[in-house]
């Protein structure tokens, strides 16, 4: 077997090539022009007799005062398989493992020069390991630079004036003190159609930036190095991108993976005045990711704030455990604290969904069913499906799992999860039937997750509705007040709800209504006391009414149609 190595923008690529004859050698000596030039590794079998251990080293060469570009664009290895990457002044890639590559991943050389070995150990014709690169030359832009404590500037040769020439420019950015992270800000873009900036730790890429990008954003290390690849096209005239970088503390940027857990925690040791970011990204934009997490700050002034694409999920203090959210975007921990008391802080965990959906849904006062896939049949594999369900405001919903058919395992496999805002209120496999969860928020979330293997199971039939009415306890002789939910907004349609005011014996209760709206045919509000109607109303402005005993009932009505429905109405106890 040969091989053969590869450069483009800056990344050194070592591939194996094949070849036939007994005496088959991969390697050798490449020069790399301002033509970009491809090789690809063959995943097919090949004559190449079995070895223990397989070495192969390229040399890619650039002209004078220029650099090597390598774009790798795919690559997979075998778990034992190494790529390294090596150039003139010291520094080295090494890329291992079963990693399938999410992006195409850019490295510049800052010398003319660069090596790549390949080492595969035990290889066959049934080895894994492959490559596909681009290599080029091009012209001295970026280079090696050391984040310190003090943010320091990086930008575009230039900036902010335009350039109308082609350029591909590459920076890796290591931290000074190797127990620190890098942090990099971008804050100006100024760039044409195809021009774009991309942060690199290793070969994760966190976020294509161009000129639809609004405002600054900023990217953390997980380990102590990041890299910025910046190209512009040369059709085009841009001024490129300022951005500042400097050595922090705490915080990450994190692309997740298959099959992999991935997670953030607060800083160990002293937590005093801090602000740390956690950046978690999924590798292509149909994946979705879900995350579990826990929080002990004090009460006072310490807190972990959540955002999801930019929105803000909540705002966490105290000891909040088992809180969990399905991500559709990149996701943001941001966490605070002052210089008073040490806190523990938060932890979470986060892991990527594949074969993912969300359904939304609105609760009404008519009952409505969810169901997994193909129900009562059993359902596929490899499923992470949400159902989202909203009340109107101040409303809650009433979920019942009428079925539930799921295997029982050890470890975790097939369930049904259902949340209560951001809260897990229960998760439910095997054999179950007419189970209801009434929500404490407006919002319930119903997660059916089923795993890798193929099952006989029907899955689960659930309905929800809205929770509609409740009881209040009478126990002043001072006027309350109680409206419609969402006052002054319209009450939802198709709504039958009951509300029990209840006070202690020897005493009545008595209602003062300042105000009932419904439309003129079919909407009403009625009251009653020991099952004796006292009064059917529509549309009032001023009414009181008393009760015959010690409780009294509103019963409110509407339909499918208006839209000014809504009540508010005082109360007290009286002898």
């Amino acid at each position: 077997m040969k091989c053969a190595l590869l450069v483009y923008h800056g990344i050194l690529l070592l591939f194996p090539i094949v070849i036939t004859g007994s005496d088959a050698v991969c390697g050798g000596q490449l020069s790399a022009t301002e033509v970009e030039e491809s090789l690809q590794f063959p995943r097919s079998t090949t004559s190449e007799p079995p070895r223990l251990r397989l070495e192969c080293e390229w040399e890619i060469t650039a002209s004078e005062n220029n650099q090597v570009l390598v774009i790798i664009t795919d690559l997979t290895t075998d778990i034992s398989d190494v790529l390294t990457i090596f150039d003139d002044v010291g520094n080295s890639y090494n890329f291992r493992s079963e990693f399938v590559l999410w992006a195409s991943v850019p490295v510049i050389s800052p010398a003319r020069k660069v090596t790549v070995k390949l080492v595969v150990n035990n290889y066959s014709e049934d080895s894994a390991t492959a490559f596909a690169i681009q290599y080029k030359q091009v012209k001295n832009c970026g280079g090696y630079v050391t984040s310190l404590p003090s943010p320091s500037v990086l930008s575009t040769p230039g900036f902010p004036h335009r350039r109308g020439d082609h350029q591909d420019c590459y920076w890796d950015i290591r931290s000074g003190d190797l127990t620190k992270k890098t942090k990099v800000t971008i804050t100006d873009v100024q760039t044409s159609s195809g021009d774009f900036v991309e942060v690199f730790e290793h070969m994760n890429r966190f976020e294509r930036i161009d000129q639809s990008t609004v405002g600054s954003v900023e990217f953390i290390s997980l380990s102590h190095r990041l890299q910025v690849y910046f190209h512009s096209n040369e059709k085009n005239s841009s001024a490129g991108f300022r951005a500042t970088y400097q050595q922090v503390t705490c915080g990450s940027s994190q692309v997740l993976q298959r099959n992999k857990i991935s997670g953030a925690n607060s800083p160990e040791g002293s937590t005093h005045n801090l602000e740390c970011n956690y950046y978690f990204y999924t590798p292509t934009p149909e994946f979705k990711m879900d995350f579990r997490f826990t929080v002990t700050t004090e009460q006072c002034c310490d807190y972990l704030e959540v955002f999801d694409s930019g929105n803000s999920l909540g705002r966490f203090q105290g000891n909040i455990t088992d809180l969990s959210f399905t991500s559709t975007g990149k996701v943001r921990f941001s966490y605070y604290t002052d210089h008073r008391g040490i806190s523990p802080g938060f932890y979470t965990r986060a892991t990527l969904l594949t074969a993912s959906r969300t359904f939304p849904e609105t609760s009404t006062s008519t009952s409505k069913s969810i169901t997994s896939p193909q129900y009562p049949n059993p359902y596929p594999i490899h499923l992470n499906y949400d159902w989202i369900i909203e009340a109107p405001m101040s409303l809650k919903i009433s979920l019942t799992i009428v079925e539930l058919d799921l295997p029982v395992c050890r470890f975790e496999c097939d369930y049904l999860e259902v949340f209560d805002g951001l809260v897990s209120v229960g998760k439910y496999a095997g054999k179950l039937t007419n189970v209801t969860v009434i929500s404490a928020t407006r919002s319930l979330r119903v997660r059916f997750h089923s795993d890798m293997f193929h099952d006989e199971a029907k899955g689960f039939w659930a309905t929800h509705k809205l929770e509609c009415g409740r009881r209040l306890n009478v126990s002043s002789t001072t006027y309350a007040l109680f409206q419609s939910p969402g006052y002054p907004k319209a009450f939802p349609p198709n709504s039958d709800c009951i509300y029990d005011f209840i006070t202690e014996p020897g005493f009545k209760i008595r209602i003062l209504i300042r105000r009932l709206d419904t439309d003129s045919c079919c909407d009403y509000l009625e009251i009653s006391s020991d099952s004796v109607t006292l009064g059917r109303f529509r549309t009032i402005r001023s009414h009181s009414m008393t009760s015959i005993s010690n409780s009294m009932r509103l019963y409110y009505h509407t339909d499918s149609e208006g839209s000014v429905q809504r009540f508010r109405i005082r109360y007290r106890k009286v002898k």
